[in-house]
C-alpha cells in the first residue's frame, strides 16, 4: 500500500515529535503525503500534515475495496472510496524505531546535540544528554555514520552495506476522532506571530499554571460624535496579551502592535478566552521547529494554531502542525 524512503528522517521527526504528547495516532494516507493526528480528553486535537516531497521516494497504491452499499453520500464513487486508507499506530514505537541508531533525535537543520558519556568516561560532564552512548556497539555505528549522524529510512528493507535495523510496528483500524471545527465565517481574533515569541512565553511558564487567557483589544476603539459621526482613536490597550494563572501566582505577557512581533492581526472587538494550561503546552514541541504560527479564534471559543514548519530542502512544500482547542473554562469577553 505504502512504500517511502528518506535519507534524512530528522525533519520527518521533527513533525512527529510535535503531536507525540498522545501515544496511539490516526494516519490518513493519501497519493499527496499523509495527515497524521491525535487527541486528549476530547479537548485537543493536533495534525501533522506531512506531504509526499518531504521523502525521497513515495509511492501509494491504495487498495482494492468495495464500497459499501450504503454510505453518507450516494455519490460516492468506487474511485473516491479506494483513493485514501486510513490506519492507527502507536506514534512513540515509530520515533523510537526512527531514532534506533541514537542518531535522528535533531531537527534536520544541522542543529548538534550534545553526547552522553558513561560517568567516568573522558569527557564526560555528568550531563544526561540524549546523543550517542559509546559503548563497543556504538562505536562501530559510528563508524559507518561518520561525522552527519544522519539516519534514513525505508520501509521496504533493501541489501546494503553498514548498519541495518529492521522494525515491525503493528498498525491498528482507525476510529472516529473528537470533532473540533474552526467556524471560519466567525473569526473574532486572527494573528500571525513569530513562532519564537510563542515558543518562549509558554517554556518561561511553570507548568503548574491552570489556565491561559487570550486577550485581544482592536487596534482602534470607536465611539459616537456629535451629529452620529464615529470618532476612532487608537486603543490605550495593549492589543494581545496572554494572562497565566494558577492556584497562587499569576503571570503576564503583552506583545505591542508591531510588524516585527505580530505580522498580522485582526481583531474588530474586545476578546477574552481562557484555556487549560496543561492543553496549550503540548504545542511547545511543534513551536520549537517552526518559524511562524497562525492564531485564529471563533466567536464560541474555538483555537486554532497553525505552526509552519520550513521545509528542510528546496522544492519542497511547507508542512505545518494544526493544533485545535476548546475552551475548558467560563467564556467572557472584556470590557
Amino acid at each position: 500500500v505504502l512504500s517511502l524512503s528518506a535519507h534524512d528522517v530528522r525533519y520527518f521527526m521533527s513533525l512527529l515529535r510535535g503531536i507525540s504528547f498522545s501515544n496511539r495516532a490516526s494516519v490518513l494516507i493519501t497519493s499527496e503525503g499523509m495527515v497524521m493526528s491525535v487527541e486528549e480528553a476530547r479537548s485537543v486535537l493536533a495534525t501533522a500534515w506531512i506531504f509526499a516531497d518531504v521523502f525521497d521516494d513515495y509511492a501509494y497504491t491504495p487498495p482494492t475495496r468495495t464500497a459499501p452499499s450504503q454510505t453518507p453520500s450516494s455519490s460516492l464513487s468506487q474511485s473516491q472510496f479506494d483513493a485514501n486508507t486510513e490506519i492507527e499506530i502507536t506514534i512513540n514505537s515509530l520515533i523510537e524505531a526512527l531514532n534506533i541508531f541514537g542518531s535522528a533525535s535533531g531537527s534536520g537543520g544541522g542543529r548538534t546535540t550534545r553526547k552522553w558519556k558513561y560517568p567516568g568516561e573522558e569527557g564526560d560532564d555528568g550531563g544526561d544528554g540524549d546523543g550517542e552512548r559509546r559503548g563497543t556497539g556504538q562505536a562501530r555505528i559510528d563508524g559507518f555514520l561518520g561525522n552527519s549522524k544522519e539516519t534514513g529510512m525505508r520501509m521496504i528493507a533493501e541489501e546494503k552495506k553498514g548498519p541495518m535495523a529492521r522494525c515491525e510496528i503493528t498498525t491498528f483500524d482507525a476510529e472516529p476522532q473528537v470533532d473540533i471545527s474552526l467556524d471560519l465565517q466567525n473569526i473574532v481574533l486572527k494573528i500571525i506571530i513569530k513562532s519564537s515569541f510563542l515558543y518562549e512565553a509558554l517554556s518561561d511558564l511553570d507548568p503548574s499554571y491552570d489556565k491561559l487567557t487570550f486577550i485581544a483589544n482592536p487596534v482602534e476603539s470607536s465611539r459616537n460624535g456629535p451629529n452620529g459621526r464615529v470618532i476612532r482613536t487608537a486603543s490605550s490597550k495593549a492589543v494581545f496579551s496572554l494572562h497565566a494563572a494558577g492556584a497562587f501566582v499569576s503571570s503576564e505577557m503583552e506583545y505591542p502592535n508591531d510588524k516585527e512581533v505580530l505580522e498580522e492581526f485582526h481583531c474588530n472587538e474586545p476578546v477574552k478566552f481562557s484555556y487549560r494550561f496543561a492543553h496549550l503546552h503540548h504545542m511547545l514541541r511543534a513551536l520549537q521547529n517552526s518559524s511562524r504560527t497562525s492564531l485564529r479564534i471563533d466567536s464560541q471559543g474555538i483555537l486554532s494554531m497553525q505552526a509552519l514548519v520550513p521545509p528542510h530542502k528546496r522544492g519542497a512544500r511547507d508542512c505545518y502542525i494544526d493544533f485545535l482547542v476548546r475552551f475548558s473554562l467560563t467564556v467572557h469577553f472584556a470590557i
